[in-house]
């Protein structure tokens, strides 16, 4: 997780503990090759995998939030090979909202600042309508 800091690590560490709490749930860091950052399990058993974002801004800042394709196709391929849902987890500065549904536009774009040319991809803008809150 090349771009992973210990504050981010701590800051999804956050969330998960409020996730596992409300869900009843324990959650499991999954290795780098399954390009996703948890599964939770109950009593042992597969219940979902998670992909946490720490945003540094209110819920109602943006209309969308991004997300690169790469990242939504590998969970819902893991979700559909596994029968157990994929959920994408934002925690803004006032909320913590999760989706399973991916119907927003895919656009060209990404990041310029880090050197990295990895960083430009096709980005999903998944509305933030489509968030659950807990």
């Amino acid at each position: 997780m090349k771009h992973e800091s210990s504050k981010d690590l701590a800051n999804e560490r956050a969330v998960l503990d409020i996730l596992c709490k409300r869900w009843k749930c324990t959650a499991f860091k999954l290795p780098v090759r399954y390009e996703l950052d948890y599964a939770l399990l109950r009593d042992g058993v597969l219940k979902c995998f998670v992909e946490v974002k720490c945003r540094t801004f209110a819920q109602a800042t943006y209309p969308t939030v991004v997300q690169g394709m790469r990242k939504i196709v590998t969970g819902l391929n893991l979700a559909e090979r596994s029968g157990v849902p994929f959920y994408y987890v934002v925690r803004w500065t006032d909320a913590i909202g999760y989706t399973s549904t991916f119907n927003g536009e895919i656009r060209l774009g990404g990041r310029y600042d880090r050197g990295d040319d990895q960083d430009a991809d096709l980005w999903m803008h998944i509305p933030v309508t489509q968030f659950v809150n807990l």
